[in-house]
């Protein structure tokens, strides 16, 4: 571990009012704790942890404090990309890419082929009567990186979610399942929560979209048997209409068409227009969907639903 952390790990010490033998004792020796602590001397990572557990401290936490109270600084390129994404800048993005992309870091290269595509996917998002060709040299070597092994990580899960536009439906299937295998194995660390269950949402509709009606329902029983109480407002909204979704396209479109009228009043509730035309426009994807019909019976079942909620 970092020199420097033994600063940080002394202020938190006498801020807590710790002694150094009640945090040091059978982890490291009186001289090595006294040098630690000046940013004199590395730590191996299990004494480091040990050192927390003491001072009941997560790494987590640790990191807010040593940086001075702050989250991760925007100058890591990671989150300049997603900030870029975010804003939908396609040129900044492709900026990035001609920066980054003869880097001998694979971190770097990762970060890099991941803005490249992400600009491609930006410029036919507002561009969608355009045919779709991505850079195939870099949805390869994405590809490449991602099939390397099942057990991914959070950082390949985030890479999946933000570029599975790019793969040709075979391996986006194929993926899809080493995503979901990952949200199941990190379903227990309390800290990745929201976002796992937003990247669970967003490869639901992309599922749904697909065609795979039965993985979605499988999808939507794991997320459902989450308590509810975790859930914000707009997450129980999403999986309303997607449950709402998968019902209608299925053939039973009275309860598709009552799920989606709880979602669409949770929406007007919640005054989210925007997504409220989203919505629609997920619907008018789906051939076999009337939209028309739809979005008259949800009329016809909100204002039920007004009526008997006044």
């Amino acid at each position: 571990m970092a020199s420097s952390y033994g600063k940080t790990i002394r202020k938190v010490r006498l801020n807590a009012g710790f002694s150094q033998k009640e945090v040091y004792t059978e982890i490291v020796s009186k001289s090595f704790a006294i040098a630690f602590e000046k940013g004199e001397y590395s730590i191996k990572i299990e004494s480091f942890l040990e050192i927390l557990e003491r001072l009941m401290l997560s790494f987590d936490e640790f990191m807010y404090i040593h940086q001075g109270y702050q989250t991760k600084k925007i100058e890591d390129l990671g989150n300049r990309i997603n900030l870029a994404s975010n804003q939908n800048n396609e040129a900044l993005l492709k900026k990035y890419y001609d920066e980054a992309k003869n880097s001998r870091s694979m971190k770097t290269r990762v970060l890099a082929e991941q803005a490249h595509v992400l600009s491609y996917v930006i410029h036919y998002r507002n561009q969608p009567e355009e045919n779709k060709i991505y850079p195939q040299e870099s949805v390869q070597f994405l590809k490449t990186f991602l099939l390397r092994s099942d057990e991914w990580t959070f950082r390949e899960l985030t890479i999946f979610n933000n570029v599975s536009d790019i793969f040709d439906e075979q391996t986006e299937e194929m993926l899809t399942i080493y995503a979901l295998k990952t949200i199941d194995r990190y379903q227990n660390y309390v800290r990745l929560q929201d976002e796992l269950f937003l990247i669970s949402l967003s490869i639901l509709g992309t599922t749904i979209e697909k065609g795979r009606l039965k993985q979605a329902k499988e999808q939507i029983k794991n997320l459902a048997a989450k308590p509810y109480d975790t859930f914000q407002m707009l997450h129980r909204t999403l999986l309303l209409f997607y449950k709402g979704t998968v019902s209608y396209l299925e053939g039973d479109q009275e309860k598709g068409i009552y799920l989606l009228s709880q979602a669409f009043l949770m929406l007007k509730l919640d005054h989210q227009e925007v997504l409220k035309r989203q919505f629609y426009q997920v619907l008018e994807k789906h051939s076999t969907v009337n939209v028309k019909e739809i979005v008259s019976q949800v009329n016809r079942c909100l204002a039920y639903l007004e009526i008997t909620n006044d």
